[in-house]
C-alpha cells in the first residue's frame, strides 16, 4: 500500500510544496525538506482532463518531481541507485495506478511525461 507523502504548501513560493518528513517508495527516499511543484500539467490539460497540481498523485508527483531534480539518481540504506529518464516515467505510471488514479489519467500522464519531461530533466 502506498501511503501519501506528509506535506505543507508555501505560501511565499507559489504553487509549491515542501515535505515535512522523509518519504519512502521502493528504492527511492525523498528528503525531509525536499521542495517540489506538485503535478506539473499545463492548464489547458487540467481543464480538460479534470487534473489538479495535487490530489490523490501526490506520491507520483512527488518522487517523480525528485527524480528529475536528481537526473534520476536516488538512494536508500546507504546504496546508490540511478534512473533513466524513461524509468522515471514509468514509476511515475506505476505510482499513479497504484494509488487508485483512473487508467486513462495515468495514461494521458505518462505520455504527457514523456514528450514534455525532456526540457525538466535535471533542470527544477
Amino acid at each position: 500500500m502506498i501511503t501519501q507523502p506528509d506535506i505543507r504548501p508555501i505560501r511565499e513560493r507559489g504553487k509549491r510544496y515542501e515535505l515535512n518528513k522523509s518519504y519512502v517508495y521502493e528504492d527511492i527516499t525523498v528528503p525531509k525538506g525536499f521542495q517540489y511543484d506538485g503535478a506539473s500539467v499545463p492548464r489547458i490539460f487540467m481543464f480538460l482532463i479534470g487534473f489538479e497540481r495535487d490530489g490523490i498523485h501526490r506520491p507520483a508527483a512527488l518522487v517523480h518531481d525528485f527524480l528529475y531534480q536528481n537526473k534520476g539518481y536516488s538512494g536508500n540504506n546507504n546504496q546508490v541507485v540511478v534512473y533513466s529518464r524513461k524509468q522515471c516515467d514509468r514509476i511515475f505510471f506505476e505510482i499513479m495506478k497504484k494509488v487508485g488514479v483512473m487508467h486513462w489519467h495515468a495514461i494521458l500522464a505518462y505520455y504527457a511525461v514523456r514528450l514534455g519531461g525532456k526540457f525538466s530533466w535535471g533542470n527544477k
